[in-house]
């Protein structure tokens, strides 16, 4: 008897390790079915898979670039609204969301983040141009991003972004989390930025909270915003009173009206 049920339970759990293989190599980021069937996919790049997700089928194409740790979640209040007028790309840097961490990486640059945006959207076949939309560090990002491949972007909306001069202290996150290596490099990347002689003239809304924390200077920081505006001739500010750094979940409409300002102007 006791043979029998070792034999059955041996069974049913070779059965499961075959199932979850099977399950791994078809949604290896992790990525369930249902996320596969509406949009999301996972990209190799360097031996590490690489979550996407794309939803909708107008023009043109907006690509959201979240802060430092943040993922496709931070965009949750603002997609379904730009889904009326607009395709919509969201993705998780290595490490980050459901995308696995980049093991080779012992620090990860603004140039290494446009480069691994880069590949992705050539990999997944969305053709530019785009507008894209970059939070915090990741509006250091998509600055860069602009510069390097200016016939690529047609629009920029830049949410309370990072200031390639900006002196600021960040509480370095503990090695085990999955922004260390961003953090660590985020110096770095300013110089990166620093270096740029070159940003395209497209039409640019840099959006501004007015509430940070205690480790920011606020005249500092709106200073280094009203700069910000300046890297386009078409560029143009807009306040977000009252709102924390996370403009797109303290007040979601701005964020939403700025994409559709841009949106229009291109028609």
């Amino acid at each position: 008897m006791i043979n029998h049920f070792i034999q059955l339970l041996n069974k049913h759990l070779g059965l499961a390790v075959l199932l979850f293989g099977v399950a791994y190599q078809v949604y290896p980021c992790p990525i369930t079915p249902f996320d596969q069937k509406n949009g999301g996919q996972c990209i190799e790049m360097d031996g590490a898979q690489i979550y996407l997700h794309v939803s909708g089928k107008k023009t043109p194409t907006i690509v959201f670039i979240s802060g430092l740790g943040g993922d496709t979640t931070d965009w949750n209040k603002v997609v379904p609204q730009v889904l009326q007028f607009a395709r919509v790309v969201t993705y998780d840097r290595p490490g980050l969301g459901k995308s696995q961490p980049c093991q080779s990486c012992e620090m990860i640059t603004a140039k290494d983040s446009v480069a691994t945006l880069k590949i992705l959207l050539n990999k997944a076949h969305i053709n530019p141009p785009y507008i894209l939309v970059g939070h915090s560090l990741g509006g250091l990002y998509a600055q860069l991003y602009a510069a390097k491949y200016p016939t690529d972007v047609s629009g920029m909306v830049l949410v309370d972004s990072t200031y390639r001069k900006a002196e600021t202290n960040i509480v370095m996150p503990s090695p085990s989390k999955p922004s260390y290596k961003e953090a660590l490099g985020m110096q770095e990347s300013k110089k990166q930025l620093q270096a740029v002689t070159f940003f395209p003239e497209i039409p640019l809304i840099v959006l501004t909270a007015t509430h940070h924390s205690k480790r920011i200077n606020e005249a500092d920081w709106q200073k280094w915003q009203r700069d910000l505006v300046t890297l386009s001739p078409k560029g143009m500010q807009i306040i977000a009173w009252n709102s924390g750094h996370y403009i797109q979940n303290d007040q979601p409409q701005l964020v939403v009206d700025a994409i559709d300002t841009l949106v229009h102007e291109e028609e």
